[in-house]
């Protein structure tokens, strides 16, 4: 056994696993702290300046992309030199309204739910995951943390406990396959030699670990990246001044403000077609059959869309 783990190849391969480790470890303790010690005081204090604004902007911005979808697609027809019936009224509006369907959804999820309907929306996607994976994680986490189970001495299980209990049991209230492997990657470094008695065995295993070892810690440093590199930690410092939440709400009235614009003078084009008030169309049917629509939808996108932008 200790000639098959000094094999140069071997010794090679673990000492990247270990490093790829280490690497993971660090940027998961500092996601823990970002979440359970930083985030939520920056957030609660961002939200209390403009999270209102933000809602506002953010839904002002669905319905003007929505409108000038519409009038983009009806101006393509107009540079055509076509006559829109009102057949093509009520296809072109069927097209952005399921475009913009799933947008709105995510909308609706992200401000119109509250915490519970967002956790129990959260959870339904979830059940995809394969039950059985997922727990079974959750006990290894739990067998290394806690301190009646775990193998570490008291004070390595009092550090890991500390880092890592809150969030893996918060990752598992919410099923959080994400976060609870990511949580495992670090807490749960089963030595290779447990398992691994023979070169190609060993040799595989490691090699595997590697490749999945370097998804991993791409994955967490993506998600450590979207936390530092934007708002609230990026203007920490920022929101002590008045000055600058004056400016930076000045700055998003004024975003609003030049999207009311866009919406105003799409719907006024909109207007002179007689096509923004669904009593305009509404009783003209588009191709009833389910394989016509859909035909008739992908020829209008094909040859008087995409071939005309």
């Amino acid at each position: 056994m200790d000639a098959l783990f000094t094999h140069p190849h071997i010794t090679e391969l673990r000492n990247r696993r270990k490093a790829l480790l280490e690497r993971l470890s660090g940027v998961v303790s500092e996601l823990q702290e970002l979440k359970d010690k930083v985030l939520p005081g920056l957030l609660t204090e961002y939200d209390r300046h403009f999270r209102a604004l933000e809602i506002a902007l953010q839904q002002q911005t669905l319905e003007t992309s929505e409108i000038m979808r519409r009038e983009e697609l009806f101006r393509i027809k107009l540079g055509r030199g076509e006559k829109l019936s009102e057949a093509m009224i009520v296809t072109v509006n069927t097209i952005v309204d399921r475009e913009f369907e799933r947008v709105k959804k995510r909308f609706r999820e992200s401000f119109g739910m509250s915490k519970e309907e967002r956790e129990e929306s959260a959870t339904k996607r979830s059940e995809r995951h394969n039950e059985s994976e997922f727990a079974g994680l959750y006990r290894s986490i739990v067998k290394k943390l806690h301190p009646d189970a775990a193998e570490a001495s008291p004070q390595q299980t009092d550090t890991a406990f500390e880092q890592f209990w809150h969030s893996t049991q918060e990752a598992y209230k919410q099923r959080n396959m994400q976060e609870l492997q990511a949580i495992h990657d670090v807490v749960c470094m089963t030595d290779e030699s447990e398992k691994f008695t023979t070169l190609n065995s060993t040799e595989e295993y490691l090699e595997a670990e590697i490749v999945r070892l370097e998804s991993r810690l791409r994955n967490e440093e993506r998600r450590l990246r979207e936390i530092t590199q934007n708002p609230p930690y990026t203007v920490r410092e920022l929101m002590k001044s008045r000055t600058w939440i004056e400016s930076e709400s000045n700055a998003i009235k004024a975003k609003i403000a030049e999207k009311e614009h866009d919406f105003k003078r799409a719907k006024e084009f909109l207007v002179s077609l007689n096509a923004d008030k669904p009593s305009s169309w509404n009783n003209v049917e588009a191709p009833s059959d389910a394989a016509k629509r859909e035909e008739f939808a992908n020829d209008f996108m094909e040859n008087t869309y995409f071939n005309n932008r």
